[in-house]
């Protein structure tokens, strides 16, 4: 008799040769791979590899080209839009760049998130003074985010991803424009999510990273998956 893999170990992500042609240039090409529960993976590789759009393609920020990916059963390219937003409430997404609304203090970026799931008023303060606690911004929740240092704003980045409890975080070179302590900080918060049992997805370029426990590395050129290291 067949024995099944416990449920645990099912893909929660899977894609099958996929491929994203931006007119005629291929960002990604031909790119299958099957994504755990609770796993760390690198997407490493130098500039114009096709991380950043892998991860676009994983909550629909980009429509796929070719193939198939399939989000906990959901299949991508038949999904309705109506239920593309159940899709992105399970990934937190953190970008290089922050992405903060500038005219929105630290509190009210963070607390969108919990609006948009339809959470009111006293849940939604709670929920979001815990995370901005946890990144080291409570003192900060009032503030704009052009009056904080980049590594505040990225870990007002951070809480915003983490705040909605997703079970997958979708991190964009979240260190890359950040200097060393900042960067330790966001890896830390990082680590913490993988380790009370989520999933963490982050593109980098930064081999100094690679070396971490417990890590896979997923080596993207030229939008060609080239290798798989399985973590330890």
């Amino acid at each position: 008799m067949e024995t099944m893999e416990p449920l645990e170990r099912q893909p929660i992500i899977r894609m099958f040769h996929v491929s994203k042609r931006f007119e005629q240039k291929a960002a990604l090409l031909d790119v299958s791979l099957d994504i755990f529960p609770n796993d760390f993976i690198f997407l490493w590789g130098p500039s114009g590899a096709g991380k950043s759009t892998f991860l676009k393609l994983l909550y629909l920020g980009e429509p796929l080209s070719q193939g198939q990916i399939l989000v906990e059963g959901m299949n991508l390219s038949r999904i309705n839009r109506k239920t593309i937003p159940q899709l992105r409430q399970k990934f937190g997404v953190i970008f290089q760049d922050f992405k903060l609304i500038p005219t929105k203090t630290v509190y009210e970026n963070v607390a969108l998130v919990l609006a948009a799931k339809g959470l009111k008023g006293s849940m939604i303060q709670k929920k979001v003074n815990q995370v901005l606690g946890m990144v080291g911004l409570g003192e900060k929740s009032d503030a704009y985010p052009l009056s904080l240092s980049g590594g505040e704003q990225q870990r007002a980045a951070v809480a915003r991803a983490m705040v909605g409890e997703p079970g997958v975080i979708l991190a964009d070179e979240p260190t890359g424009s950040l200097d060393t302590a900042s960067a330790r900080t966001i890896m830390d918060l990082l680590d913490q999510f993988h380790a009370d049992g989520n999933t963490v997805i982050m593109a980098t370029h930064d081999q100094s990273l690679l070396n971490r426990k417990q890590c896979r590395i997923f080596q993207l050129d030229g939008g060609r998956l080239v290798n798989i290291t399985p973590g330890s």
